[in-house]
């Protein structure tokens, strides 16, 4: 075999050069540095989601509770920070807030209603001729996220 075809097919025993392993370390970096990114991201805003989520959560379960109660009462009682439900059978459910929670009192005693992750910073309640109107404020334990809502209910007794 020739000279020049033994060069052409041989192996050569180069290695990287110095260009060639800076520019690999830094693609390798930059892969890093953006897996990374993408963590932290997935992490912090999977928080911030369930913050909202439970929110929105226990603003839902409040305002259901206060519609599903006006909807089978005799009567109310409302105060500016509670609201009494009374049944034709004499027994009762009461929304009160106190502090920083919500509380639900009936003939049987009285126990919290939100979770315990949550606070209550507003709860307003008052009559509007045939409505019912609600402003409530919540806002997470960490103080990361707040929520507020006003409601318009329609009393179906009075």
């Amino acid at each position: 075999m020739s000279m020049q075809h033994q060069r052409k097919f041989g192996c050569h025993n180069k290695g990287f050069t110095a260009i060639e392993f800076v520019l690999y370390i830094g693609i390798i970096s930059f892969v890093l540095l953006l897996t990374i990114a993408i963590f932290y991201a997935i992490i912090f805003y999977t928080g911030e989601y369930y913050d909202k989520t439970l929110l929105r959560s226990e603003t839902f379960k409040i305002l259901q509770k206060i519609y599903y109660n006006n909807t089978y009462c005799s009567s109310t009682e409302i105060g500016g920070d509670s609201i009494k439900f009374i049944f034709s059978d004499g027994s009762y459910e009461k929304l009160f807030a106190t502090n920083t929670t919500l509380y639900i009192e009936n003939q049987n005693g009285s126990s919290t209603f939100l979770s315990d992750k949550i606070d209550l910073t507003s709860f307003n309640v008052s009559t509007s001729g045939n409505f019912i109107n609600i402003f409530m404020k919540l806002e997470n334990k960490r103080r990361t996220q707040d929520y507020s809502l006003t409601s318009t209910i329609y009393r179906w007794s009075f």
